[in-house]
């Protein structure tokens, strides 16, 4: 505060006050000493405490004031008596899950609920605090009363195909439900049994062994399984015989010849042969299994079969050509008509009798494949045909006779 004197009037004084206004402070809450959980049933309690009085009452705090989630404010009872700074807050809980206690904001202090002093200052900012319900313990699951011939795998097989062995076997028939995975044990010839798979990592009941190479030999095989880290006794035990592989022949040729087959071929070089099995796969087979034809004996080498179907007509024909001595025209005896489904070489021979004849090879729209030349020996044509229809013509030139084709 200043003070000035009237130069003119030494009884008069004038003063002038000036300074700064502090800002009115908020009115804040705030919750101490919550609970670090609940366990859902019996009431749990808090504090409340404003930065100033307020005129509320405990019936406005209890029914309207807070938002609860998960629970009811079911007790307000002020700390100090005659006091509204202080509050204890008591909450009933709905049920296992977390309780969300809030006290918002204050818009308007007229409204329902609303938190404020006796000047209308409201309630600058919410607060709000959380108390977890109970953490459920995970309930043990105890495994049954199982003897240990129950606890282990069982009906363990062991078969030995195309290089590899291939085992099944069965879940315990107690507790398999706990099985996390299996051990596959394996033994070679008379050794010890010795760990092949440490552990499956699955509950698949069956493995492949796909290292049991060695000829003539014999592994032993056996199967535990794997609960919480703890191994089952043994199942039974499997055993397979690696056959030793028969040695292969060679040279094998095919020769065709009427209505068979004939199949040669070289013994192998070494190893033992009992005997010789021959098979077929028929070209318009719909699989790809081969048949079985026969077997033969370790001194034969060559197998005849007789079961084949030709692709095409066959048979012989025979006839007489000419109409009289000293013909002046070519005189057509024979046609004769096949079909080949496939490319094959077809030869055709022709014994004649004085005829003077040769053969023709046509198609079957009378395009020539190919001929022989006429004269009074036996005549052959040969050719490698596409698949289609064809026909063999027999002519004779001047001179009749007689010809057959086998």
């Amino acid at each position: 505060m200043t003070f000035t004197a009237d130069a003119e009037n030494e009884e008069s004084l004038t003063s002038a006050a000036t300074g700064t206004v502090a800002p009115t402070p908020p009115l804040t809450a705030s919750f101490q000493s919550p609970p670090s959980s609940h366990d859902g049933q019996a009431d749990f309690t808090f504090e409340l405490r404003f930065s100033e009085e307020v005129p509320v009452s405990y019936l406005t705090l209890r029914d309207h004031a807070f938002t609860v989630t998960g629970g009811t404010v079911i007790k307000v009872q002020r700390l100090t008596p005659g006091s509204n700074i202080g509050w204890r807050i008591t909450v009933q809980p709905d049920s296992d899950a977390d309780v969300t206690v809030v006290l918002p904001t204050t818009e308007y202090c007229a409204a329902t609920g609303a938190v404020c002093t006796a000047d209308d200052k409201p309630l600058s900012r919410a607060v709000s605090v959380s108390i977890p319900g109970p953490v459920a313990a995970p309930t043990p699951t105890s495994e049954p009363t199982a003897t240990p011939a129950e606890l282990a795998p069982s009906g363990l097989t062991a078969d030995v195909a195309e290089g590899e062995v291939s085992l099944r076997w069965q879940a315990p028939a107690e507790n398999g439900d706990f099985v996390t995975g299996y051990k596959v044990l394996r033994a070679q010839g008379d050794g010890a049994l010795d760990t092949l798979v440490a552990d499956t990592g699955n509950t698949d009941t069956s493995a492949t062994d796909t290292s049991a190479t060695e000829q003539g030999e014999t592994y032993t095989y056996q199967v535990q399984a794997i609960r919480h880290q703890e191994l089952s006794q043994g199942s039974n035990q499997a055993q397979v015989l690696i056959p030793e592989r028969t040695a292969v022949p060679t040279g094998l040729s095919v020769s065709a010849g009427g209505d068979q087959i004939t199949l040669t071929w070289e013994a192998p070089g070494s190893g033992e042969v009992v005997s010789y099995q021959v098979y077929r796969q028929d070209r318009d087979a719909t699989d790809a299994v081969a048949t079985l034809l026969g077997t033969v004996d370790s001194d034969t080498t060559s197998y005849v079969d007789e079961t084949v179907t030709q692709h095409g007509s066959t048979g012989s024909r025979s006839g007489i050509l000419g109409d009289g001595e000293n013909s002046d025209f070519r005189l057509t005896g024979l046609i004769y008509e096949f079909t080949l489904t496939d490319v094959r070489e077809v030869s055709l021979t022709l014994i004649q009798d004085a005829a003077n004849a040769e053969i023709h090879l046509e198609h079957a729209d009378d395009t020539a494949v190919t001929s022989s030349t006429a004269g009074d020996a036996d005549q052959q044509v040969r050719a490698v045909l596409p698949a289609g229809s064809y026909r063999a013509r027999v002519a004779a030139v001047r001179s009749p006779g007689s010809y057959r084709l086998p």
